[in-house]
């Protein structure tokens, strides 16, 4: 009976640790291992992200003054302009590089630059920021058109006011003449008025001298 415990024991005992020691070391495994092929599935950019280029293009600001000092420089030849407005889009040419930069400014300050040494992508970029001008300066142009028509309009308004004022003095000075011209015909009549009845009265006088004179010639005539 004790050897038969013994050998129960010892099957026992063998049983425990093998099933503390074998299983133990692979889940250890699995869960070191677990971790990176999760993260390459939820975050494949990142796996890949030391892989790339540290600096792909320069940022905006960067390609601004860039290509601002090579302007300075005289080092850029210009291909294509337009202007929309306040807004304009530029092709240049960099003879030393090969570089093309397709840019987007506002009133003559550049906006957005792009650099590459593809003249067809530069070509598309070109027209894809003369586009973006050209919609930019909608609003700007209208305001041009509509300041220019204000200004028509308020110059005509003054010009026609001045007119106004003109016809108004012109207006005012013949009902003023008019007014004068009338009060002195009034009086004129008053002193036509006046001296023909000055004129009828001295008249009057006139014959009663001649008839008085008459009388006394007559008498002077009977004495003698």
């Amino acid at each position: 009976m004790s050897i038969h415990r013994s050998a129960i024991l010892a099957i026992v005992t063998l049983t425990v640790l093998s099933a503390c020691t074998t299983p133990v070391s692979k889940t250890a495994a699995v869960t070191q291992a677990a971790p990176p092929a999760a993260d390459a599935k939820l975050d494949p950019a990142a796996a890949q992200a030391p892989a790339q280029p540290t600096v792909s293009a320069p940022p905006a600001q960067g390609a601004v003054a860039h290509l601002q000092q090579l302007i300075q420089q005289r080092a850029v030849t210009e291909l294509r302009t337009v202007y929309n407005g306040s807004y304009g889009a530029s092709l240049l040419f960099d003879t030393q590089s090969l570089d093309y930069y397709a840019a987007l400014f506002y009133k003559k300050d550049f906006w957005k630059v792009t650099k590459t040494l593809d003249s067809k992508q530069a070509e598309q970029r070109y027209e894809q920021y003369a586009r973006k001008s050209a919609s930019l300066a909608e609003a700007d142009l209208q305001r041009i058109r509509l300041q220019a028509s204000y200004a028509h309009t308020e110059a005509q308004l003054n010009e026609r006011s001045a007119e106004l004022s003109a016809l108004q003095a012109d207006v005012d000075a013949q009902r003023e003449q008019a007014r004068q011209i009338t009060a002195q015909q009034a009086i004129a009549h008053q002193e036509a008025a006046r001296l023909s009845k000055q004129q009828a009265e001295a008249q009057k006088q006139l014959k009663e001298l001649k008839d008085t004179i008459r009388r006394l010639e007559a008498q002077q005539a009977k004495l003698r």
